[in-house]
């Protein structure tokens, strides 16, 4: 029955060391079955045939060796919409959500058309300020052609794809800036880069450090390279009075607002999440 096949899979996470041993059971006994969760619930006395039971338990051993849920089921929820993910990406977290709403706010209350993401990843970001904001003209930007696939084939899913322009570069190297900058300057500048800090980087979790892509997270010593690169380059890829919203590690809040100063922007602020840590940095193109 499904509720003893539940408990034998919880039993072996909970042995391998994952607290979310029971409702990661269950999130892979919906995917195995084709349904969610509530099903799984709600049907105790299911039985399951042996090939699921085989399924299943595949499952439940590849998540024993610390691989995140996200990339098991090939997908993930980001601000209410499915988003497929694979291991050429980050897994959308929930803090991210934080830049996506200060960003859709700030286009529905100027009417802001061009928008440039920095670090597209999974097009998380980008597909839902396409989605929000029928208008938006956005420009994703990634070093990695895998992840951009990935971001393209999210972007079809939810019928924006015509209105985001995917580019593959690397925005230290000034070719991929000189080319952004010929196709129109951004009125809002958004990103999550990457912004762990060395040391940090070599104490991750099994389920991040194992699995998802060090190029997506390594920031360099102090975790501000790429704050230090996006902001210098910022001028030549927005307009005048354009914002700037990117997203920071919880204690990097005010080394970021000083980057974005130092560089002459204006109206330099700190975002909090809904615990009251540092989470976005807005500033305006002076």
């Amino acid at each position: 029955m499904l509720r003893d096949t539940l408990r034998r899979g919880a039993d072996r996470l909970r042995a391998e060391g994952i607290e979310s041993a029971v409702l990661d059971a269950q999130l892979l006994a919906a995917f195995v079955l084709g349904a969610d969760r509530v099903y799984v619930l709600t049907h105790p006395e299911r039985g399951l045939s042996p090939e699921q039971e085989r399924r299943f338990e595949g499952l439940v051993e590849r998540r024993g060796r610390h691989e995140p849920v996200a990339y098991i089921l090939g997908t993930c929820e980001f601000m209410s919409l499915g988003f497929a993910v694979s291991a050429d990406v980050l897994i959308p977290r929930a803090d991210t959500e934080c830049l996506a709403e200060a960003a859709i706010a700030h286009i529905r209350g100027t009417g802001a058309r061009r928008v440039l993401e920095i670090g597209t990843g999974s097009g998380c970001v980008a597909v839902s300020l396409a989605v929000s904001c029928p208008d938006v003209l956005v420009t994703a930007v990634d070093i990695s052609p895998a992840a951009l696939d990935v971001a393209r084939r999210n972007a079809d899913v939810h019928g924006v794809g015509k209105r985001i322009t995917f580019v593959l570069g690397d925005i230290f190297r000034d070719s991929t800036c000189a080319a952004l900058a010929a196709t129109g300057r951004a009125d809002i500048l958004v990103s999550n880069p990457p912004y762990i800090t060395a040391e940090e980087m070599a104490g991750l979790p099994a389920s991040v450090g194992g699995f998802e892509p060090h190029m997506a997270l390594a920031g360099g010593a102090d975790g501000l390279d790429f704050y230090r690169e996006i902001t210098r380059r910022a001028p030549e890829l927005t307009g005048e009075g354009a914002a700037v919203f990117y997203e920071t590690g919880c204690r990097q809040g005010v080394s970021v607002c000083e980057i974005l100063r130092k560089r002459g922007f204006t109206d330099v602020r700190i975002l909090p999440d809904l615990t009251g840590r540092d989470r976005v940095v807005h500033a305006t193109r002076g």
